[in-house]
C-alpha cells in the first residue's frame, strides 16, 4: 500500500464534549492499520506516514543536540542519529556501542502543536527487557505541568500506563490509568482525545480509559498549545526510580536484552472535530 504524507495546517482547535460511542471508516482492523484511518465526525489536520527516504527535519526534532541525556531512570545518551525513516516506519533505536548506552527521542515540536482535538499512532516494541518509553504531549511554551503520557511503559510488558499532570510547581499533581495490550511486539494504536469534560485515552480506536478535566487545574489543558514526543531508553537497575519499572540485568547487553533494539512508528495523525 502507497503511504502518504500531509499536513493541512496548525490552527487553534475547538473542543467539544463527546457524546456517545465512537466511530471511524472500516472498523477496528483498518484503524489498526498500515494508513492513517479516517474517523467518523473527525477531520485530519496532521499526519505523517513516514513514506520518505529519510527524516524531514523540518517537521521532526531528534533529541540528541547538546549531549541530552534522558531523565527518570534512563541510561546514556540520545543520539540524533538514533531516529531515522526506513521502510515507510520512524524507528526509534537503543543501542550499545563501545561500551555505551545511546537511545532516541523525536517531537514535532518545530512544526505542529495543537490545542485539543484527538492524537493517534500507530507502534510496535522491540522483544528486549529493560528498555522503557514515553509517548508524551507535551507544552509549547516549555512550560511544565501540564503533561499528557498517552501510553508509558517497558517494551517488554503488555501493560500500559497512562498518566496526566497538571497543577503548579512545587505543588504539581498526577493521575494514572493503565491497560492492557495483547502483544506489545506486534502493531498498536493509542491516542487520546482532550474533550471538555475528561482526557478520553483510546486503544487501537476505542475509548479505553478516562480522567475527567474536573477541577480547575486540570481544565488548563483545554487551552494549551501542546506537541507530540516520542522517546526511549535502557532503564537502569542502580536509579532510584528502578523499583517502577523493568531494568536492564548487570546494565549491559545479555540474552533478554539485545544490544540493539527499535521502536517503529508507522504513522502519527491529530485530529479536530468536524
Amino acid at each position: 500500500m502507497r503511504r502518504r504524507k500531509f499536513i493541512l495546517g496548525a490552527g487553534a482547535l475547538g473542543v467539544v464534549a463527546l457524546g456517545g460511542s465512537l466511530a471511524f471508516a472500516g472498523g477496528l482492523g483498518e484503524f489498526n492499520g498500515s494508513s492513517v484511518p479516517d474517523i467518523d465526525g473527525w477531520d485530519c489536520d496532521f499526519a505523517d506516514e513516514f513514506d520518505a527516504d529519510h527524516l524531514d527535519r523540518s517537521i521532526w526534532e531528534s533529541y540528541g543536540w547538546g549531549h541530552q541525556t534522558p531523565t527518570g531512570g534512563g541510561m546514556g545518551r540520545y543520539l540524533m542519529a538514533n531516529t531515522t525513516i526506513s521502510d515507510g516506519m520512524m524507528r526509534l533505536r537503543y543501542g550499545y556501542d563501545d561500551g555505551e548506552w545511546t537511545c532516541a527521542g523525536v517531537s514535532s515540536a518545530p512544526t505542529f502543536d495543537a490545542v485539543g482535538g484527538r492524537w493517534e499512532f500507530r507502534v510496535r516494541h522491540p522483544r528486549a527487557h529493560g528498555i522503557g518509553y514515553a509517548f508524551l504531549l507535551w507544552p509549547q511554551d516549555q512550560i511544565w505541568p501540564p503533561e499528557v503520557n498517552i501510553a508509558e511503559g517497558n517494551c517488554s510488558r503488555k501493560r500500559v500506563e497512562q498518566f496526566f499532570h497538571y497543577g503548579v510547581v512545587p505543588n504539581q499533581k498526577r493521575e494514572n490509568r493503565e491497560i492492557t495490550v495483547g502483544d506489545p511486539h506486534d502493531w498498536n494504536t493509542f491516542g487520546v482525545i482532550i474533550d471538555e469534560d475528561a482526557l478520553r485515552y483510546t486503544h487501537n480506536g476505542e475509548v479505553v480509559q478516562t480522567i475527567p478535566l474536573d477541577t480547575a487545574d486540570k481544565r488548563v489543558i483545554l487551552t494549551e498549545r501542546i506537541w507530540i514526543g516520542f522517546q526511549m531508553a535502557p532503564m537502569d537497575e542502580n536509579a532510584p526510580e528502578a523499583e517502577w519499572f523493568d531494568t536492564v540485568d548487570g546494565g549491559v547487553p545479555n540474552s533478554e536484552t539485545p544490544p540493539e533494539g527499535y521502536i517503529d512508528i508507522d504513522w502519527v495523525a491529530h485530529y479536530v472535530r468536524k
